[in-house]
C-alpha cells in the first residue's frame, strides 16, 4: 500500500517495537490516504466485486493491486470523511491494519504502520518475553497464506503474459498497470486456453475484466465503520483459486516477523 509521508509502515521487529501496544483502529480515515493496496490470489472473486484491480509487474514480480480512486480533492471515493467505507467486503491488507507486508530481497516480513492512533501505549503488546506477542500468532499466520498468494498471483501473471492477454491500462504514466485484453483472451488458440484454465490465469483475466465495470460507479452506500479497539481478524478467503492455492496454504507456519524463508 501506499502511504502518505506522515504514515509509513515497518518492519515489526523486536528492536523497534519493544514495549509497544496496538490497536485496532476505529474506523477506515486511515485508508484515505492510500492510494492502492496489494491484492492475494485467494481474495480475487471478492474484490472483483467490491473493486476495480489491475495486474502489475514490480520488481519483475507480477501482483495484482485495487487502485482505490481518487475524487477531485484527492480523497477517495471509497472512504468517507466519516470512517466508513463504501464497501461490502475489504480486501486483506485494509482488514488487518495496522499490520502490513513488506517486501525484505526476495522475501517477506510482517511490518506494522507507525499510526499513532493505532501503535503507542494503548492497546496490546507487540512483543512479550523478546517474543512476538501469542495473540499475534493468528495475524501472522494470516499473513503467511496472504505471501504464499502473492507467488501464485505472480505465476497467474506470468502466464498471462506468455500468452499475449495483457495490456498496458490507456491513458496513464508510465504504464504501471496492466489489464486483460479481451480480443486477445478470445481469439487466443484453444491449448493456451486450456493451459491458461488449469492454472487458474483463465478465471482471474475473466475476473479483472469483470471488475472494470466499478470505475463506472462514482459513488456507493456507506458501512457503517469500525468499532473502537476490535480484534484483527481474518476472514475465511473461499474464492474460485481455492484449489490453485491449497496446496500452498496448508500447514504454513511463521517464525515470528518472517513470512516466507
Amino acid at each position: 500500500m501506499t502511504a502518505s509521508v506522515a504514515i509509513r509502515p515497518r518492519p515489526l521487529t523486536q528492536q523497534d517495537c519493544a514495549g509497544l501496544r496496538w490497536r485496532s483502529p476505529s474506523g477506515y480515515r486511515f485508508a484515505r490516504h492510500i492510494s492502492s493496496v496489494l491484492l492475494s490470489s485467494s481474495e480475487l472473486a471478492a474484490v472483483t466485486l467490491e473493486l476495480p484491480w489491475f495486474f502489475v509487474n514490480a520488481g519483475g514480480k507480477w501482483r495484482a493491486v485495487a487502485p482505490l480512486r481518487r475524487d477531485r480533492d484527492g480523497g477517495s471515493l471509497w472512504v468517507h470523511d466519516d470512517g466508513s467505507v463504501a464497501l461490502d467486503r475489504l480486501p486483506f491488507l485494509l482488514r488487518m491494519y495496522p499490520f502490513a507486508v513488506l517486501p525484505e530481497g526476495d522475501s517477506h516480513v510482517l511490518g506494522i504502520w507507525q499510526d499513532p492512533d493505532c501503535v503507542g501505549e494503548i492497546g496490546k503488546l507487540l512483543y512479550e518475553d523478546g517474543r512476538l506477542s501469542p495473540t499475534l500468532d493468528p495475524v501472522a499466520r494470516g499473513f503467511a497464506r496472504f505471501v504464499a498468494g502473492l507467488e501464485v498471483m505472480n505465476r497467474i501473471g506470468t502466464a498471462l503474459q506468455v500468452a499475449d492477454v495483457l495490456r498496458p491500462v490507456p491513458q496513464q504514466n508510465g504504464g504501471a498497470l496492466f489489464e486483460t485484453d479481451e480480443d486477445a483472451l478470445r481469439t487466443a488458440p484453444a491449448d493456451v486456453l486450456v493451459s491458461l484454465s488449469q492454472n487458474g490465469a483463465l478465471g482471474a483475466a475473466h475476473a479483472q475484466l469483470l471488475s472494470r465495470h466499478h470505475l463506472k460507479k462514482p459513488t456507493r452506500r456507506k458501512v457503517a465503520s469500525q468499532p473502537q479497539n476490535t480484534p484483527v481478524t481474518r476472514d475465511t478467503d473461499r474464492a474460485f483459486l481455492d484449489a490453485l492455492t491449497d496446496d500452498l496454504l496448508s500447514g504454513e507456519e511463521l517464525k515470528p516477523g518472517a513470512l516466507a524463508p
